[in-house]
């Protein structure tokens, strides 16, 4: 049972670490190898392609560039200073390389390169004559069982070197060229190998004679194959060039095309790998690990490759497989970039202005890979794999901008479906322009504010219906629906709004300092003091019933207020003065007066009635 449930674990295992494989991002870094003899002497230098062009200024005697036959790349076109070149004997187009004779002056080179299927480092080739060209026929190298199909071979008559290129219609290697002469015109021998499997043969020769060019095991070397004309293909970082029989042109490092196929030995080609280290705190730990090709050892950062040199590095992030990265053509001492990079993005609306906020998504394949918050105009994505992306840009719940994208990209600006205006209010009435408030926008759960002072800059809002609500002094003046559209402008709004002035007297008519005037309606209370002149400024509000209550000294008084416009409520109170934090009122004045009033009249009422009293007792009072 043991054992039967250790078999599950390590099925289970492998199918992960399967589909970890099939489901991670991989990045491809493509190098080309650059030969130039210069004075008799060779150098190599590596250089990273972009795309599937390179170009490079040049002023070598020969230019070879070449790419492992491991990687899948060849190159297919050429252009020297602008147009198709005049190639020479052992130079042209083979299987991963090209070879140029430049003639030691200044030149620059652009080559194209396209996918191809992989080969070994030496490879047999045997060439198996067939018969003679027609202008306009379209040949395809059939199959051989136990032979690969590599190309044509071609012996063409033309009056012009150039027309080979018409006649071959792509990129081909000239093996021998001879000039004749028949009848006092010149014209040329060539003897070529056009290394693609279909041929449509185009125009400009007298006469072309073809062949079919094979791959052949190496045991093949020993066979005697009639008419075939065996080749030896040698495309490696290790082979020295040692051979004698090379006919490619200076006789390059690395690269041979040998007439006499013999033992060529291949040491194992040693690169020292590492990684360049990023200071990105939003990457977290990043490590990684090379995955060998087979044939290959490793010690330490140094790599001893075989026949195939792809490289496979595979990038951990906090210690999850996050991505590969494939290296094709290593040069000896190898830095790989890890493949995570940052992505700034600037978003617009229709009026130029920043997206205030949001929520920007990236997908890839479908799949949602990050997303991001959207502050002033910027979305910020961190630890993103190069390749193709799709961008949402999403506000107020809408979906504001969708882009393909490539990553890397570096900073990319691109407009949403929002626009930007401005607002103004006008307070009905009057027509005063309404300062110092606060526009806020609702649509469902979505919640923005604008403020201004004397205007609003409503940014970044997408087409549809929202409620627009005015605040002033933290009171809700106005609330009306509006609709927004991309072709909105500048906007002018009159709303019922309208000033309230409290003015206070005592009971002299004279003005009240200091009354605490409090304002109550159906939404908002309003506190305020009347000053020296007896006012209480209660500011801009809406139009409405509201209760009105005047406190000093402790005394209230109450009024009711029907605002429809712009009002000073004038508040006549009882107050004659305050003494000692208390209200002294009109009524309690009078109330004492009428006290000691009645007290006076009792007082003499008892002393009338005490004079009459003493009369009727018989005594006189002198």
């Amino acid at each position: 049972m043991r054992l039967v449930g250790t078999l599950v674990a390590a099925v289970l295992l492998l199918s992960l670490q399967v589909a970890l494989a099939e489901v991670l991002p991989v990045v491809r870094v493509d190098y080309v190898e650059v030969l130039e003899l210069s004075q008799g002497r060779w150098s190599s230098r590596y250089v990273q392609l972009s795309g599937n062009t390179l170009r490079i200024r040049s002023s070598a005697e020969v230019l070879v560039l070449r790419t492992d036959p491991s990687s899948g790349l060849t190159p297919v076109d050429v252009l020297v200073d602008g147009s198709k070149p005049i190639l020479p004997e052992g130079a042209g187009f083979l299987w991963g390389s090209l070879v140029l004779q430049l003639g030691g002056k200044p030149r620059e080179v652009l080559v194209r390169f396209d996918s191809s299927q992989p080969l070994d480092a030496l490879s047999l080739l045997l060439g198996v004559p067939r018969g003679s060209l027609e202008p306009g026929a379209n040949l395809t190298v059939p199959e051989i069982p136990g032979l690969q199909p590599a190309g044509f071979t071609l012996t063409c008559l033309v009056s012009d070197p150039r027309a080979l290129w018409e006649v071959v219609g792509g990129g081909f290697f000239v093996v021998n060229k001879t000039e004749v002469s028949l009848l006092g015109e010149r014209l040329y021998a060539v003897s070529a190998i056009a290394p693609r499997n279909t041929l449509q043969v185009g125009r400009g020769f007298l006469k072309c004679s073809y062949g079919y060019l094979y791959f052949a095991p190496l045991a093949y070397a020993q066979l005697i194959v009639p008419g075939a004309a065996p080749l030896l293909y040698v495309n490696h970082p290790s082979y020295n060039g040692s051979a004698h029989s090379n006919i490619i042109a200076g006789n390059p490092p690395h690269l041979a095309l040998l007439t006499e196929p013999q033992d060529v030995g291949l040491a194992s080609y040693n690169v020292r790998v590492s990684v360049l280290q990023k200071e990105d705190l939003c990457l977290g730990r990043v490590s990684f690990r090379v995955l060998l090709p087979p044939g290959a050892t490793q010690v330490g950062e140094s790599v001893a490759l075989g026949s195939n040199t792809t490289i496979l590095l595979r990038f951990y992030r906090e210690g999850v497989a996050a991505a590969d990265v494939i290296v094709t053509t290593p040069p000896p001492t190898l830095v790989v970039e890890p493949p995570f990079h940052s992505l700034f993005i600037e978003i617009l609306d229709r009026a130029g202005e920043r997206l205030p906020e949001g929520t920007a998504v990236l997908f890839q394949e479908g799949r949602l890979v990050s997303s991001a918050r959207v502050a002033d105009g910027t979305a910020f994505f961190c630890g993103l794999t190069p390749g193709d992306y799709v961008l949402m840009v999403y506000r107020w719940g809408s979906l504001v901008a969708r882009r393909p994208l490539r990553v890397p990209a570096g900073e990319s600006s691109f407009t949403a479906n929002a626009t930007s205006f401005e607002v103004r209010f006008f307070r009905q009435g009057l027509g005063e322009l309404l300062r110092n408030f606060t526009l806020v926008i609702r649509r469902g759960s979505v919640v923005e504010s604008f403020t201004g002072d004397d205007h609003a800059l409503v940014r970044g809002v997408p087409p549809g219906n929202y409620t627009f609500e005015v605040w002033a002094e933290g009171r809700l003046l106005s609330t009306f629906n509006f609709t927004v559209s991309p072709e909105t402008g500048s906007q002018s709004f009159t709303i019922p709004a309208y000033y309230l002035a409290v003015k206070v007297l005592d009971a002299l008519d004279r003005p009240l300092e200091g009354a605490v005037v409090v304002l109550r309606g159906s939404d908002l209370a309003v506190n305020r003091s009347t000053g020296p002149k007896g006012v209480a400024n209660m500011g801009i509000l809406p139009p409405g019933v509201y209760d009105l209550r005047v406190l000093i000294g402790g005394a209230e008084f109450k009024e009711r207020v029907h605002l429809q416009s712009d009002a000073v409520k004038t508040i006549r109170t009882e107050v004659l003065v305050v003494v000692g934090g208390r209200a002294i009122l009109l009524r309690h004045v009078l109330l004492a007066a009428s006290a000691v009033l009645a007290i006076l009249l009792v007082l003499a009422l008892l002393s009338i009635i005490r004079r009459l009293a003493r009369r009727r007792s018989g005594v006189v009072e002198v």
